[in-house]
């Protein structure tokens, strides 16, 4: 009796994998199918969710994320609902910023890590609203909204910057200014706004390697 007991319960554990096993690849195959990739979001409390989030088209990248967790279950999570989300490898951060003048942005945003270090490097891309674009028939050609694509760094102290392409090398050659001859170099505009991800990585080099004088 007792065999025959230990045999159930065993039969239960397996039926119970086999059961989830199956439900996570289905979840999977149709999360695949709506367009969604492989990833995972982290909650306020710092828990991870793994499933899969969906591929949002630049107008709504940094407003929101679609996520479909691991027994199927869909949900969408704005920013600043969620630390990030992770999805085909890139990370997005929640953001929560002031924007600057030449921006139109909510409080809060998702923004793509681009490099990591002692000086982030965020790429952010949001929709701002506009006047419709017309035909010679008044026809409407556009809906009234331009996709933009900014820049933002941030230091651990809490220091930032929204990178600005007319005033680049003043107000960056500023941010950088503990590393006066990459700083200099970029106030001399040896170094251009096409140039940003490359000066952080210079940055967070100099970093790693100590800050030597130079």
């Amino acid at each position: 009796m007792e065999k025959k007991k230990r045999m159930n319960n065993q039969f239960l554990k397996y039926s119970t994998l086999i059961i989830a096993v199956v439900s996570i690849l289905l979840t999977s195959a149709v999360a695949q199918k709506l367009n969604y990739s492989p990833g995972y979001i982290i909650t306020l409390k710092r828990d991870t969710l793994f499933g899969h989030c969906k591929s949002l088209n630049n107008i709504h990248s940094g407003q929101f994320v679609k996520f479909i967790n691991l027994v199927g279950k869909k949900k969408k999570y704005y920013a600043g609902e969620i630390l990030g989300y992770s999805r085909e490898g890139e990370y997005f951060e929640s953001k929560k910023v002031v924007p600057n003048f030449t921006v139109y942005l909510k409080e809060n945003i998702f923004m793509k890590r681009v490099e990591k270090g002692p000086v982030n490097l965020f790429q952010c891309t949001y929709a701002s609203k506009g006047l419709p674009i017309l035909d010679r028939e008044g026809r409407e050609l556009t809906k009234g909204y331009s996709v933009n694509t900014d820049y933002y760094l941030e230091k651990p102290t809490g220091e930032n910057l929204w990178v600005i392409r007319y005033a680049f090398s003043v107000t960056v050659g500023k941010f950088l200014k503990d590393y006066p001859k990459l700083a200099q170099l970029v106030v001399n505009e040896e170094y251009v706004y096409e140039n940003l991800q490359q000066i952080v990585q210079i940055y967070n080099d100099w970093w790693k390697r100590g800050r030597p004088v130079e």
